[in-house]
């Protein structure tokens, strides 16, 4: 029934299922008048091309010519300050140094993991969903827009150590982001700047992200007895500043994280009070 009904189909049914859902999610916001200040216009775009081109390529075409949403028209525009703060903090730049993908697949690393990124914070949450970068004016404001597919061969040649990597962008990214203050406006670093008797407030949390698949590189069976990859995330605010992720390092899920604060407590500042609290286990630092 179903290829009856989208007999030109090359997604498979999940994919479909998505695209269909998220087009009806976007008819019922506008038959009800909402706002679609938060919505992501582009990418539904895409789940309606995508529909459509299931169901014939002849009114694909007619849709493609039809539409009006043109080439100069952005729904993220919001994505230029932020990109505009992550160029400022060196992020191609980092990534460039120390990412080191193999074979041509792992060219340009800055420019892609930059694309990520303001997919990321575009809203999307798969590779399918990295085509609102190509949607519309956005080869205005980004240097490259990387096919879907280039990405995700990208990401496919990852290993645990690349992700290892990224961490080490990660940490000086946030360095520089804290130097890049002044273009927020203030130039207090992202923690303000709390006195001698002022509190940070560290919080470290462990999570397991369910996998599936035998090939997933650190994947195991945890204490949670889910299959998947076993993260830190770790946080600070301070009474006048909102929460900043510091960290979110991966670890192999075999390990018993109740061993992770003592590990983290032998890291710490000289300067550093409180508790940390991971899984199974919480003490003093």
């Amino acid at each position: 029934a179903l290829h009856e009904a989208f007999p030109h189909l090359t997604r498979t049914p999940y994919q479909l299922e998505r695209a269909v859902e998220g087009v009806y999610r976007l008819r019922n916001r506008v038959a009800h008048l909402e706002p679609l200040i938060n919505s992501n216009v582009p990418a539904q775009l895409v789940n309606m091309r995508t529909v459509i081109g299931a169901i014939d390529p002849q009114l694909l075409s007619w849709f493609a010519s039809t539409e009006r949403i043109g080439s100069t028209e952005v729904s993220t525009a919001g994505l230029v300050p932020v990109m505009g703060l992550a160029r400022d903090a060196g992020l191609h730049e980092l990534t460039d140094h120390w990412l080191t993908v193999p074979t041509d697949k792992g060219a340009n690393a800055g420019l892609k993991v930059g694309s990520l990124v303001a997919g990321m914070v575009a809203g999307a949450d798969s590779i399918d969903d990295m085509a609102l970068l190509r949607h519309g004016g956005m080869k205005r404001l980004l240097d490259a827009c990387y096919a879907p597919s280039t990405l995700g061969s990208f990401l496919r040649k990852f290993t645990f150590g690349h992700v290892r990597q990224l961490d080490a962008v990660a940490s000086r990214f946030l360095t520089n982001l804290d130097r890049c203050a002044a273009l927020l406006g203030t130039d207090a670093p992202l923690l303000g700047d709390p006195g001698a008797e002022d509190f940070v407030f560290v919080d470290v949390d462990d999570t397991i992200i369910e996998v599936h698949g035998y090939a997933k590189e650190g994947a195991g069976y945890g204490y949670s007895g889910v299959r998947g990859l076993n993260a830190l995330l770790a946080t600070a605010s301070t009474k006048n500043t909102a929460p900043v992720i510091l960290a979110q390092p991966r670890f192999v899920n075999r390990q018993n994280p109740s061993r992770v604060p003592q590990m983290l407590r032998h890291r710490r500042p000289h300067h550093a009070q409180g508790t940390l609290d991971s899984a199974a286990g919480v003490v003093p630092v």
